[in-house]
Parts: C-alpha cells; sequence; structure tokens
C-alpha cells in the first residue's frame, strides 16, 4: 500500500531535480554550480530571499514545476540535499541536462538555453538508478496505491505513469489507486489510512477490488 511513494522511474525525478536547481541557478543564483554539486549547502532562508527579489520570474518558475509559490525554497532545498547525497554516494550526478530545453519563461528563454550551466551524468550512477530503482509493472498481488491530490515533493502525476505501465504489462487488475483530496506530502489521516488498509485486506481475502474513489 504506498502512501504517496513514488512509482515512476526514480531517474525521472532525479532529472526534475536537477532541471529544478540548474534553473534557480540560473535565474536567482550566481550560475555557479554551487547548489548542484557544490561543498556548501544552501538553505531554504537563502533560497527564498533569492526568489522574493524577482517576483515576476518566480511565478514562472513555480508554475513551469507545478510546485506553488511558497513550496519553492523547501523544495529546492530538498533536491539539493538529494543530488550532493548522490553525488557523495556514487561518486557523480545520476543525471544530466545537455540535451534539455527549457521554456516557459517568456524573453528569458533563449538566455537560459544558451548560457545556463550544463551538466554530463555519471554513467555509474545513472545506471544504479535506472537498474535498481525502475518499477517493472509486474504485479502478482493486489496493490492499494493512496495520494494526495497535491504533492510537493513527490508529484501526483507519477500515479498516472504507474497506472498505464500496469495496463501494458497485463496487471492492471491488481492495481488501484485512491486519493485524498489534501495538499501535502503524505497528508493522510490516520483513519484514512486505516480504511484504505483495511479496502486491501478485504481485495486479498475475497477477492473484492477497491473503487478508485476521490476521498
Amino acid at each position: 500500500m504506498p502512501l504517496c511513494g513514488w512509482l515512476s522511474p526514480v531517474y525521472s525525478l532525479l532529472r526534475n531535480g536537477l532541471d529544478m536547481l540548474a534553473t534557480y541557478d540560473y535565474l536567482f543564483g550566481k550560475n555557479d554550480g554551487e547548489i548542484v554539486n557544490g561543498l556548501d549547502f544552501i538553505d531554504a532562508e537563502l533560497i527564498r530571499e533569492n526568489l522574493s527579489r524577482k517576483p515576476e520570474l518566480r511565478s514562472l518558475f513555480a508554475e513551469h514545476f507545478r510546485i506553488r509559490k511558497d513550496d519553492m525554497p523547501g523544495v529546492i532545498e530538498f533536491n539539493q540535499l538529494v543530488l550532493k547525497e548522490t553525488v557523495t554516494w556514487l561518486g557523480g550526478l545520476p543525471a544530466g541536462n545537455s540535451q534539455t530545453i527549457y521554456d516557459g519563461f517568456g524573453s528569458d528563454n533563449s538566455a537560459i538555453n544558451r548560457d545556463i550551466l550544463r551538466y554530463q551524468a555519471d554513467p555509474g550512477a545513472r545506471e544504479y538508478y535506472m537498474q535498481y530503482y525502475t518499477p517493472s509493472g509486474n504485479l502478482s498481488d493486489p496493490v492499494l496505491a493512496l495520494h494526495t491530490l497535491y504533492d510537493e515533493l513527490l508529484p501526483v502525476s507519477n500515479y498516472r505513469y504507474y497506472d498505464e505501465l500496469t495496463d501494458i504489462q497485463g496487471t492492471g487488475d491488481f492495481y488501484v489507486q485512491q486519493y485524498v483530496i489534501r495538499d501535502g506530502h503524505c497528508e493522510f489521516t490516520t483513519g484514512e489510512m486505516a480504511d484504505a488498509f483495511d479496502q486491501l485486506l478485504l481485495w486479498i481475502r475475497e477477492g473484492q477490488r477497491p473503487d478508485p474513489v476521490y476521498r
């Protein structure tokens, strides 16, 4: 029973995080790469301060990544932490942006694509995530996934990927998604989780497949 889990390839999450950091660095930082793979850690308060200096670009930035403006500092800080820990752990970035085209920033589009820092993925780090953190969709037991409608850290769109993947693999009968109409990462009540778990047990024991509901 995944609760706001990441059911898409982790590589896609890391690549999106790299794009967010590189774009932030160009638009609001020094465009020096420190936030991506530097030794210093840039905290959320400094990120918030830098974002506030360019309110119009901040709005475009948030819209581009489908994250609310108030959530951007924390999400950028989170992605920074993930990538820097990965570099320390695996010896290089797991994703690159050498082929990425950046848009959605109005008159800044051309300058961004010309001057933004480009990064190459480390082959070993990229292969690690592709090999060990890519869902297969091959299910043999019931899976009931729960997600909020808005999650700033793990966007709900990743569940659509897994739903399509199970259909392609022919295992869609073992998979159901349910949603809680609330904002935030794993913002479920104890009662909501207990109810979903009871539905999963009923599915396993009696074959009664839950409905894909919105709570």
